[in-house]
């Protein structure tokens, strides 16, 4: 799956009420790809419209189970 779909994707799942999580890295604007701050952060939940301003590997669907 290329990131264009893996976007798509996500947009479906926030439209169908899934909740959606961005990797969050403090001092870090979003524009590196997960894998190279893989560690380094964690996942939050977002709250609100996704604003879709980090890369998308950046962003999952909330696992089940997840607190």
């Amino acid at each position: 799956m290329n990131m264009t779909d893996n976007l798509a994707t996500l947009k479906a799942a926030e439209a169908a009420g899934a909740t959606i999580q961005a990797y969050t890295v403090e001092g870090d604007d979003g524009s590196s790809q997960l894998e190279d701050v893989a560690g380094l952060g964690y996942w939050r939940d977002i709250e609100g419209p996704v604003q879709w301003t980090c890369r998308p590997s950046r962003y999952r669907v909330k696992p089940e189970g997840v607190a």
